[in-house]
């Protein structure tokens, strides 16, 4: 009997054309409903959190339509890896257009023009440090995507913006090519030899194979915890439109608890109890050491607080650094993932200098291109770099640095598959800041460092962990390796268009407000204040950035030299001072007791039948906040937004 999908030895799928045609289409459609919320109503936050819930909004009605035709017409279904297609489509073009670039990037490309005053003293201090090739001076152009009303199809428009919009997709498409590059060489390492549990994935690989190796939605737990989430999120946006029908209150502040020195010290950043349907969902899913890390850290970070304030040390500035914490320990992390990694990276090399044969031809892509390409893209970003004006030694620096935190970001999530990872305020250029001090890196190289926000301020919808989790879907739904990194390679360069294109439409319409407004800000106000105080090194942040990296090397050590412990490094890394742990803290310690209590009474099997409820919760809030989402958009009307960090 002939086949109707193209399949190589070994039963794997090739990437079929239907489903990268349904793929572009449904991309745009998928980044638009993104825009609307996090940009133009400023509402919810899809990209703020590690699994999007537009993607899987959209993958949930794919799956259901695709059901439907399945038992009308069997043979115009969508494979499980087709499905795998589209949902990489959407997950890259996401994290990419997402507020972990462009969507930040772009918030900068005119801000400091707009508005340059004779008070602030803009023009003066830096203008003349910003490449011509990389901002929009034009007043005419700025004046009407801030206020709106426009069109951005006017040619004096794309004029003002074609130069910078196609510099910044070059760099961007060369930076996470070389993710992909990175991604490829420790591909075989990280999902067939560690088999890490990589939990962002377990919710969409399950609808994804639902009906062809599983049956998922026929699972009536499934559907309890559905109900659960899906109810509370009706209540709860019933209750905003209408006040007299009580809502199911899910946040508690309780910080007036700890009003009273020393204990107030604690509730500088506020203390809640907060209940979050999808994130405990999420939570059953992670490693039972992991779940306990993120919780128990939490209040490790607590402690640090509690103990600055009773022995004065709190009085310092930023006590007790958990940004420059952060940022240590996500670089230690990175070069611990590598070091971990270390024989599979020899023998890429090995293989790259001909000394060894080892088969690379089920790979995504050669190991020998592989290294090749991560070379020239490396070399590409420095030239980029210094042609923005920044010096060599620093360009260096800043790519080490922000590599390590984009492997460490990827490694945590295939390993702890957190909700939640924004590192705000703690990328490369803080650490720069911070151990060389800004009078030594200069002024201009500051400029071009501040442009680079776009991709440091926050690594919560980071493009790295997708591709690698991309790979992951391919190898449960056996589609090809180098089909899937074709599509990714596709998703990237499409996604950067498309993101630039949808933004300036939406913002020429209806003005640039909002968080984008704020992104602008950040970036210009923080250069202001490094040019107007130029400084040395800053030597207490610095210590702390010491302390976040040797801490969590010595948590690493316990760990390998240790069972019985529990205290993973990750768990440290995304709890101190990340602004979301605060509400995710005890919807994971539920979800850490329930589990615990499974584990010790039932084992593995009573662990694995209650999988599905909490797979359900997650569903059931996506569902539930996505068409709450729908219906304000629809109508005008203020909804309910699930999660509100």
């Amino acid at each position: 009997m002939k086949r109707r999908y193209a399949v190589l030895e070994d039963n794997i799928y090739k990437v079929s054309i239907r489903s990268v045609i349904l793929g572009l289409l449904i991309m745009p459609i998928n980044y638009y409903w993104v825009v609307q919320m996090e940009v133009v109503e400023s509402r919810l936050w899809s990209t703020s959190s590690s699994l999007f819930f537009t993607s899987v909004f959209c993958l949930f009605v794919l799956v259901l339509l695709n059901l439907a035709v399945k038992k009308i017409a069997p043979k115009l279904s969508l494979k499980p890896f087709e499905l795998v297609v589209i949902y990489v489509f959407l997950n890259i073009s996401s994290a990419i257009g997402g507020q972990g670039m462009i969507m930040v990037l772009i918030g900068g490309l005119g801000h400091a023009f707009q508005f340059a005053t004779p008070e602030n003293e803009w023009k003066e201090l830096f203008h003349q440090y910003l490449p011509n090739w990389l901002v929009v001076k034009d007043s005419k152009a700025l004046e009407n995507v801030y206020s709106g009303n426009s069109t951005f199809y006017l040619s004096e428009h794309i004029k003002a913006w074609i130069i910078p919009v196609l510099s910044w997709s070059f760099f961007l498409f060369v930076l996470v090519f070389a993710m992909l590059c990175i991604n490829v060489i420790l591909r075989r390492h990280w999902i067939e030899k560690e088999r890490l549990t990589y939990p962002i994935i377990q919710l969409p690989l399950e609808m994804i194979v639902s009906g062809d190796k599983s049956d998922f939605f026929k699972n009536k737990l499934l559907w309890i915890g559905f109900a659960i989430a899906f109810f509370i999120s009706l209540f709860n946006g019933l209750h905003i439109l209408y006040p007299k029908i009580p809502g199911l209150k899910n946040i508690y502040d309780i910080t007036y608890i700890f009003s009273e020195k020393p204990w107030s010290a604690m509730a500088s950043d506020g203390i809640y109890i907060a209940f979050y349907p999808c994130a405990v969902g999420l939570a059953f899913l992670m490693p039972l050491d992991m779940a306990f890390s993120v919780w128990f850290f939490y209040f490790f970070w607590l402690a640090e607080l509690f103990i600055g304030g009773i022995t004065g040390l709190k009085s310092m500035p930023e006590f007790p650094y958990p940004k420059y914490q952060a940022s240590g320990a996500c670089i230690s992390i990175g070069i611990l993932s590598l070091w971990i990694s270390r024989r599979q990276i020899s023998a890429v090399f090995k293989r790259f200098i001909g000394i060894t044969s080892i088969d690379d031809k089920n790979e995504p892509m050669s190991y020998r291109f592989a290294v090749i390409a991560l070379f020239i893209c490396l070399m590409l970003l420095v030239v980029f770099c210094t042609k923005m004006g920044i010096s060599l030694w620093v360009s260096l620096c800043f790519l080490f640095a922000y590599f390590m935190v984009a492997i460490a970001v990827t490694r945590m999530r295939a390993e702890l598959g957190p909700f939640y990872h924004e590192f705000y305020y703690g990328g490369a250029e803080q650490v720069l800041t911070a151990l060389f001090g800004t009078k030594k890196i200069g002024p201009l190289s500051l400029t071009g460092l501040s442009l680079f926000w776009g991709i440091t301020r926050a690594q919560s919808s980071h493009p790295m962990p997708h591709q690698l989790e991309s790979f992951k879907l391919a190898e449960k739904t056996r589609l090809s390796y180098k089909g899937s990194c074709g599509v990714i390679i596709v998703a990237m360069a499409t996604g950067i268009i498309m993101s630039f294109w949808v933004l300036l439409d939406v913002y020429y319409r209806k003005g640039m407000t909002g968080s984008t407004l704020w992104f602008g800000y950040e970036i210009f106000s923080r250069l202001e204040n490094w040019l107007q105080r130029l400084s040395g090194p800053d030597y207490m942040a610095s210590a702390f950035m010491g302390f976040g990296s040797m801490f969590t090397f010595f948590l690493m050590f316990m760990r390998r030299k240790l069972i019985w412990w529990q205290f993973h490094p990750l768990g440290y890394v995304v709890t101190q001072g990340d602004w979301g742990i605060k509400f995710l803290w005890f919807s994971v310690f539920i979800s850490f007791v329930i589990k615990q209590r499974l584990l010790s009474y039932g084992g593995v099997k009573a662990y694995r039948m209650a999988m599905p409820i909490f797979l359900g919760l997650i569903l059931g809030d996506f569902i539930a906040g996505g068409l709450w989402q729908i219906i304000g958009w629809i109508f005008n009307l203020p909804t309910y937004a699930f999660k509100n960090w």
